[in-house]
């Protein structure tokens, strides 16, 4: 755990497996439990997806050709809205610190348009919670690629060590602190909690 300057003044957070279920591995996870598909391929097809050059539509058509699946690409995407959650004590946590004068930031490996056409319409105040959204999509990078943090860097004019970034992948976490920012493998809101306040984050 990295010592604290008591310097944080930006907190990023990823989206899935932290703001919200991570729809598309629900539907798989879900799905090949129950039907004995694998698809040892879709690590590096959701990378596409995230990388903007594979559609919702190209992804939903692949899960509609797996053995034992007989729904078509359109009744799969309505099965896999159907994961969307929002992590509603971890949204309360990011009010609290946005009143306390902390910047809040989305890092999300994620094609945009679903949240286009899914989080912004459902859940419209999401927007509100964060001062900048980078979706990886939009920059054509991905986590853990060591480019895409750099770009948040650039992007919100703060240097590593008065960050926090937290994600629920090692990996992720492990390579924004190779660039000294903070890090937090997410599993819970008051682990969360116990992180911040062990780097300075008063709330």
């Amino acid at each position: 755990m990295a010592s604290t300057d008591k310097n944080v003044k930006t907190i990023i957070f990823d989206c899935f497996g932290v703001l919200a279920d991570p729809i598309l591995s629900f539907w798989y996870r879900d799905n090949y439990a129950n039907k004995g598909f694998v698809d040892t391929e879709l690590p590096a097809t959701l990378r596409s997806f995230d990388l903007g050059q594979l559609t919702e539509d190209d992804i939903f058509d692949r899960f509609s050709k797996y053995e034992g699946v007989t729904a078509d690409k359109e009744a799969i995407r309505v099965q896999a809205d159907a994961y969307t959650r929002l992590n509603e004590e971890l949204i309360n946590l990011i009010g609290n610190l946005r009143m306390c004068g902390y910047e809040i930031v989305l890092l999300t490996n994620a094609n945009h348009s679903y949240f286009e056409r899914k989080i912004f319409v459902d859940f419209p105040e999401f927007k509100d919670l964060f001062d900048h959204i980078i979706i990886s999509s939009h920059v054509k990078m991905v986590k853990p690629d060591l480019e895409i943090y750099q770009h948040t860097l650039r992007q919100i004019g703060k240097n590593p060590d008065e960050t926090v970034f937290i994600d629920d992948n090692t990996h992720n976490v492990e390579a924004a602190e190779k660039i000294g920012i903070h890090g937090h493998v997410y599993s819970s809101v008051n682990s969360l909690i116990e992180r911040l306040k062990y780097l300075g984050v008063s709330f």
